[in-house]
């Protein structure tokens, strides 16, 4: 029996919590984050997939630089040739040989740097069949910075 009185303890009820607010659906501010950062996400996606393939013929001729034998500077301008004619206009590369071709790569890249008999050999795209007129540290030196040059050559026109 429940009596009369509003102050009895018979009439007292637990207190009762709101439910919990959802995060979900997301205010309006949150969805416009959301789609730009997608978008931002999605760019920067893009342009490194863009630029990797750009750039897969480099690291295609860095797998063939380290094919080369020792000595096949004739192979070895070959390889350069190709790979400057990817990034250059033809125009450009296709008739450089002797000095020119020399002074080409160098002004492609500030810090190709070869030694003066290894820089004639590359001019003239001789072999050296003897492998005792081709030392290996010259050799290693030679691949060195011609990896270097594959590497950071700038590509486009050069004036």
């Amino acid at each position: 029996m429940t009596s009369s009185d509003p102050y009895s303890l018979d009439r007292l009820v637990d207190i009762t919590t709101p439910s919990p607010i959802s995060s979900w659906p997301p205010a309006a501010g949150w969805w416009f984050v959301m789609m730009m950062l997608t978008f931002w996400i999605g760019v920067l996606v893009i342009r490194a997939y863009r630029r990797r393939r750009g750039r897969a013929y480099r690291r295609q001729a860095l797998m063939e630089l380290g094919e080369l034998r020792q000595g096949d500077f004739a192979t070895l301008s070959i390889l350069l040739k190709r790979v400057a004619l990817i990034s250059f206009p033809r125009e450009q590369v296709a008739s450089l040989v002797g000095p020119p071709w020399m002074e080409f790569l160098s002004a492609s890249c500030p810090d190709f740097i070869l030694d003066s008999a290894s820089a004639e050999r590359l001019c003239t795209g001789t072999t050296v069949s003897d492998v005792a007129d081709c030392d290996s540290s010259s050799w290693s030196r030679t691949i060195d910075q011609c990896a270097n040059w594959i590497r950071d050559h700038r590509s486009g026109a050069l004036t």
